[in-house]
């Protein structure tokens, strides 16, 4: 995506050399490029956004994640659908604060829903902790998921256990997941 692209002129000795800086954000992968899952046909990474404001909305890591690209195919945050996948970011990615992945809690509708629009069905694969929320208020009454009408789920780092939690849309995290579905290696 040309948008995502910031050109740099360098003059260099004898002429002028163009070079193409990666999409913003792309070398704030500290695992250099994104890790391959056999199971979902899918690369994966985890990104370190900007820490303004204690970190990154849900919606802002969103749209940074959608502005990516990785072997011809745009990004989105990550969706998770069995503990296969679940397991494969544990053992592959150090998992040391909190990172959002691409699910979100329709607090009007009652129902989880991926980035792809796909609901997370009752029984379906899911790696909650215990509580489920992140707030001292219940679920869906803090002031921004009132104004937003959800509560986007993240990942509590390994040493809290490595589980999903939802949260007021408020909050900000400098990681998320980013998944590029590549439909093969």
């Amino acid at each position: 995506m040309l948008t995502a692209l910031r050109s740099l002129l360098f003059v260099a000795a004898g002429g002028v050399t163009l070079a193409l800086a990666a999409p913003s954000g792309l070398a704030d992968s500290p695992y250099g490029r994104p890790i391959y899952n056999p199971a979902t046909k899918s690369y994966f990474e985890l990104r370190i956004g900007k820490e303004t404001r204690g970190g990154l909305y849900w919606q802002e890591a969103q749209t940074l994640a959608t502005e990516l690209v990785y072997k011809g195919v745009p990004g989105r945050l990550a969706v998770i659908p069995d503990a296969e996948t679940h397991s494969f970011l544990a053992r592959n990615f150090d998992i040391d604060a909190e990172a959002w992945i691409g699910l979100r809690y329709w607090c009007t509708f009652r129902k989880l829903q991926w980035v792809t629009g796909d609901i997370l069905e009752s029984g379906a694969f899911g790696a909650w902790a215990n509580p489920w929320h992140r707030t001292d208020l219940p679920p869906c009454e803090s002031a921004s998921t009132l104004t937003t009408g959800y509560m986007p789920v993240y990942y509590r780092p390994k040493s809290r256990g490595f589980r999903w939690q939802a949260v007021g849309s408020a909050k900000g995290f400098p990681r998320y997941f980013v998944e590029y579905p590549t439909g093969h290696e």
